[in-house]
């Protein structure tokens, strides 16, 4: 089963997004992302909105994965 710092990792590679890019689109630093992808910080509610916004997943999904 994969984490939520990889399901966002693998949603950016998969639309050929930087780690700053998307920080750019969501309103975040570059560090933030880096900290997401390596599950060392878990995004906020207000985080996760904005990540599948731009990633064009559902949050559900980028919470839990599959289901």
């Amino acid at each position: 089963m994969s984490t939520v710092g990889q399901r966002i990792k693998k949603c950016r590679m998969d639309k050929k997004i930087s780690q700053l890019r998307l920080a750019e689109l969501i309103g975040r630093q570059q560090q933030t992302i880096s900290s997401f992808e390596s599950d060392l910080v878990m995004p906020s509610e207000n985080a996760f909105q904005k990540l599948a916004r731009v990633l064009k997943v559902h949050v559900a999904w980028l919470r839990y994965g599959p289901g």
